[in-house]
Parts: C-alpha cells; sequence; structure tokens
C-alpha cells in the first residue's frame, strides 16, 4: 500500500501570510486600545524592564514630592502660631515699657496693662499647647529629644548655661556638684503692723498719718495714711513684672511685717527700697539685697585622669 502527502504550496504561504498580519493587527489593536507601546513581556523584554524601573522611581518621587508638600504644610502652620506668639511678645514689650512711664501712669493704668500682659501670657500657653498638624503637637514640647551619651568617644563636650570645652575619648563618669545653691534678693520689713489689714497710719512708732511713697528699684508706690497694708503690698505687687520684686505679709515675733522677694535668683538680680515715710523700715529709711549665683562644679573621671570645671551663675572661668 502506498502513502501520497497531497501539498498545496500556494495555500500554506497564503495562510502563514494571513496569520502573521492577523497578529500584527491583534497588537496594533491592543497597543492602540492600551496607548502603551509594551503590554506584555514578550512585547519588549528588555524594554520593560527599563519601564518598571522607571515607574517604580516615578512613584517614589511623586510621594517624595507629596512628604515634602506636608513638611511645608506643617512648617507654615508652626509658622503661623509663631507669628502670632511674636506680635503678643511685641505688644507685652510695648506694655511694659508704657507701665514704666511712672512720670504719667497711675496705679490703675499700671494695673491695666498688667492685666493684658496676663491675658498675653495666657495666650501665649494656649498657642503652645493647641497649636498642632494632624495630631502632632508642635510648640508645647512634647517634640523634644532626650538622649542618654553610653558612648563617650562621641562625647565633645557638656553645655550647662555655658560650654565646657574638651574632647573625652575614654568611658569614665560625670559627676555635678552644686557648691553652693542659687538664691533671691530678700529684703524684710522692720516697721511693725498689728495685721494685714491694718492702716498705714497706725505702724508702731511710725508717723505717717498722711501716708508716703516707697521707690521699689526705681519704681515708685504711693499710699495715704488711711490705706492698708494689704493696699502698700497690692500695690507693690502690680508692679512686679518691671521691678522685678514681690511683697507679702509675714508675721515675726508676734508682730506683722512686709516681706520683700525678687522673682529672680541669681547676682544680677537685686532689690533696692527706700522709704519717704516709716511704711516698710523703722529707723532707717532704705535697705538693698542682692541674690547669690549657683556654684556648680562639673569632674569628669576617666582611665586617663580627672577633667574639672566651675561653674558661677551658668559660665566658667578660664
Amino acid at each position: 500500500m502506498s502513502l501520497r502527502i497531497n501539498t498545496n504550496t500556494a495555500a500554506m504561504n497564503a495562510l502563514r501570510n494571513l496569520t502573521n498580519v492577523s497578529d500584527n493587527f491583534a497588537r496594533s489593536i491592543e497597543r492602540l486600545s492600551s496607548g502603551l507601546r509594551i503590554n506584555r513581556g514578550a512585547d519588549d523584554p528588555a524594554g520593560l524592564i527599563i519601564s518598571e524601573n522607571l515607574r517604580a522611581q516615578m512613584v517614589g518621587l511623586a510621594q517624595a514630592t507629596a512628604n515634602a508638600q506636608d513638611a511645608a504644610n506643617l512648617v507654615k502652620t508652626a509658622e503661623g502660631a509663631l507669628d502670632e506668639i511674636h506680635n503678643l511678645l511685641r505688644t507685652m514689650r510695648q506694655l511694659a515699657v508704657h507701665a514704666a512711664n511712672t512720670g504719667v501712669n497711675d496705679l490703675t493704668a499700671v494695673q491695666a496693662d498688667q492685666t493684658q500682659i496676663r491675658s498675653a501670657l495666657e495666650s501665649l500657653n494656649r498657642i503652645a499647647e493647641q497649636t498642632q498638624f494632624g495630631t502632632k503637637k508642635l510648640l508645647d514640647g512634647t517634640a523634644g529629644i532626650s538622649a542618654q551619651v553610653t558612648d563617650t568617644a562621641r562625647l565633645a563636650g557638656i553645655f550647662m548655661g555655658s560650654t565646657f570645652n574638651g574632647v573625652i575619648v575614654q568611658s569614665g563618669e560625670v559627676t555635678i556638684t552644686v557648691n553652693t545653691a542659687a538664691t533671691r534678693a530678700t529684703v524684710a520689713g522692720t516697721a511693725t503692723y498689728a495685721s494685714v489689714n491694718s492702716s498705714i497710719a497706725l505702724v508702731a512708732g511710725g508717723s505717717t498719718g498722711a501716708g508716703g511713697t516707697v521707690v521699689i528699684n526705681g519704681q515708685s508706690i504711693t499710699v495715704t495714711g488711711n490705706d492698708t497694708v494689704q493696699t502698700l503690698i497690692d500695690r507693690i505687687n502690680a508692679l512686679t513684672s518691671v521691678t522685678g520684686v514681690s511683697a507679702m505679709f509675714s508675721y515675726a515675733n508676734g508682730s506683722g511685717v512686709v516681706y520683700l522677694t525678687q522673682v529672680n535668683y541669681g547676682a544680677n538680680f537685686k532689690i533696692e527700697a527706700n522709704q519717704s515715710a516709716t511704711l516698710l523700715f523703722s529707723g532707717v529709711n532704705a535697705s538693698s539685697s542682692t541674690g547669690v549665683d549657683a556654684v556648680v562644679t562639673v569632674q569628669v573621671t576617666t582611665s586617663a585622669g580627672v577633667t574639672s570645671a566651675t561653674f558661677t551663675g551658668g559660665r566658667a572661668s578660664g
């Protein structure tokens, strides 16, 4: 039995060409509909790898741009709050300068300035507490960082109101010793009163029936003989933001005196008080006091030896 193969070369060539044309047509329609030259790896393997890398970079750059915009918005939020804080600080300075004009201002004007300053301080605290971006607080201090040094080779110095110079290259320990604690200036009055509600005219051994004037750190406070000791204390405290001095009534040996205290610590802050009548002091017309700076010794001990420095009022000698 013989076998025969029927062939039609022309028909087979036509079929092959038709298949190729159909495949090319389908590929062209796919590219036209998707808008992409590469729709699958078979279209261009090398080009597909390059395009995927470029897509990854584009996505990363787009997100980096969005992150930068978010950071810019955060900074703008903080900047807006800081602008308000700066405006409040300028207003407070203006009020302080206005209150210092004792030649024109009476006690009511000074107290009004002080009230506005207290309101500004409350606004400052409120802005610091409430300024946030999303849920992140920006100005309340929660973004602060506390760090502990474990590698002393990276510790180049210590800052404590000043700079402790030197380089620590070996492990050891740092010892901080408070030699002298900072104190505030204080002045105890010697004119005695039965109580804080006593009339100024009833000071023991005094002759203040017509009242008088007390000058504290250059600021004058005037009272009449009908005013009480509490009135004198209130007027002194109304000027605390200017003088830095507060007053209180204190009992000693069964009698009450007016006690003056500087609100700040250190030798740069003092109390200078004088009087035109026996209001605060008996037998003398003036008294003064100066605070004391803190003295701290910082000692760094390593296997190489001991290095120390003494800070007075936040400054190291040498």
